[in-house]
């Protein structure tokens, strides 16, 4: 789920908000003057099962093919 950042142009707290249209004031001091905050995204590659480790590509383990740090394609 996205998150929205906000910073208040009064307080200078930064406030995260789940919906853009939620941040309608700052969670510290209440004002309604917010400016966005552009922040990197959280980027999660591939899915694995609670407690199982999985690489990228879904293998448990690495092939030689795939060089370190990245990501195989076999």
């Amino acid at each position: 789920m996205p998150e929205f950042e906000f910073k208040c142009n009064d307080c200078g707290a930064i406030s995260t908000f789940n919906k853009r249209e939620d941040a309608d004031s700052c969670l510290r001091c209440g004002s309604k003057r917010l400016s966005r905050v552009f922040s990197v995204p959280h980027i999660v590659k591939g899915r694995s099962e609670a407690g199982e480790k999985t690489l990228c590509c879904g293998r448990d383990s690495r092939p030689d093919s795939c060089p370190p740090g990245g990501c195989c394609h076999a």
